[in-house]
């Protein structure tokens, strides 16, 4: 009997998920598979080999695949591509097990992914101070450190990982964005009073 779980059915889980907790962007982000190269929780090449795993996820989620096929497929070394699948399982995408002279390679529901949840948060969030502000650069800068520094994202992965429910997940990870974001405006608003006022005395 076929394994009901795919790419398909996790992917419209992950968007249904995203919907029902007031991503408005949700359906943008989620229904399009490749929006998830914009995840930066993942590297590079973990997010080039998720891609190709979702080709061969179309109508189960259990398969037997050769890592030579994975590097020509998606231009990568043998290294890349080895560390890529270990990244990829580490972050719950994945789970392998090795079978003769191959590895069997099950893709595991992440539709309430922490990493999933978060950048998705990260990205509604990054749309609505666009739309706000008109401008695209000041979302960039704001989140940027949410990204990239693993002394604040590790610690929101973490408390999102700690809940279970979808809806714990979403509110977990908006609660912390809304504190961030409010804490960054904040010191970037007492940053540039200083500086006026380093600049009226420096006039005086």
């Amino acid at each position: 009997m076929m394994n009901e779980l795919n790419v398909h059915v996790i992917l419209d889980k992950m968007m249904k998920e995203a919907e029902k907790n007031d991503i408005k962007n949700g359906r943008f982000y989620v229904a399009n598979p490749s929006m998830l190269l914009r995840n930066r929780y993942l590297t590079s090449g973990e997010r080039l080999v998720l891609m190709e795993l979702f080709y061969w996820y179309q109508s189960r989620n259990e398969r037997k695949l050769h890592q030579p096929t994975i590097c020509e497929n998606v231009g990568l070394s043998d290294k890349t591509v080895r560390e890529s699948l270990k990244g990829l399982e580490t972050k719950g995408f994945i789970s392998s097990k090795r079978t003769g002279k191959v590895n069997v390679y099950t893709l595991l529901d992440f539709s309430i992914n922490p990493i999933i949840v978060l950048g998705i948060v990260i990205r509604e969030f990054e749309h609505f101070i666009t739309n706000l502000e008109k401008d695209s650069q000041l979302a960039y800068k704001l989140f940027k450190p949410i990204w990239e520094d693993k002394t604040i994202y590790e610690g929101f992965l973490a408390k999102i990982e700690a809940v279970e429910t979808s809806e714990e997940r979403y509110n977990t990870a908006k609660l912390l964005v809304k504190q961030y974001k409010k804490q960054k405006l904040e010191t970037s608003t007492m940053t540039k009073a200083k500086l006026r006022v380093k600049r009226k005395v420096k006039s005086l």
